[in-house]
């Protein structure tokens, strides 16, 4: 009787670790390919955005979206610059304070890590929600890339650094082969 009260218990941990997890998610954006697991503290969909042209770069990215309303919970942005581009850490403060600039707010930064890279991240405090908003580039070498993914989070910090850490986006891009060769 107590080995079959023990393969309970184990079994119900071993449950409630896994509904702990949240749910492994895929989306491809453009020429990217982004996994991510989907531990928000809310049932929510992923809504990918289109993508925008900029001067310098094209802006790919999607959004979990929680309740009839949409709010978002987790928005993720990928910069994909034309040439290479500074992304030093002072240059991806830079970059998170300008999409703020039409708020009053304070921040407070650290550093978080995003899969196998270190990004730098910032507690936003504003008259409205809080959020965390981190930002790093996955090819970078010698403070230079082509690339920029910023994640914004609403939800707590647990939940935040759960999604970074599980965070992969990865270069899809494949050759392009002329027809008849």
């Amino acid at each position: 009787m107590k080995a079959i009260l023990v393969i309970f218990l184990l079994a119900g941990l071993l449950l409630s670790s896994f509904a702990a997890s949240g749910s492994s998610d895929k989306v491809t954006l453009g020429p990217f390919s982004v996994s991510f697991n989907n531990n928000t503290t809310e049932n929510s969909a992923t809504v990918i955005q289109e993508h925008v042209l900029h001067n310098d770069s094209t802006e790919y990215g999607f959004q979990l979206q929680a309740g009839a309303k949409g709010r978002e919970l987790i928005g993720v942005a990928i910069f994909d610059y034309n040439n290479s581009t500074d992304v030093s850490e002072n240059r991806l403060m830079e970059f998170i304070t300008n999409r703020l600039a039409s708020q009053s707010y304070r921040a407070t930064w650290d550093r978080a890590t995003v899969g196998i890279f270190q990004a730098i991240r910032a507690k936003i405090s504003s008259s409205g929600r809080s959020s965390y908003i981190a930002a790093y580039s996955p090819d970078e070498k010698n403070k230079t890339g082509r690339i920029i993914v910023v994640v914004e989070s609403f939800e707590p910090l647990v939940v935040t650094d759960s999604f970074l850490r599980d965070l992969q986006v990865s270069y899809t891009m494949k050759a392009i082969i002329p027809l008849g060769e």
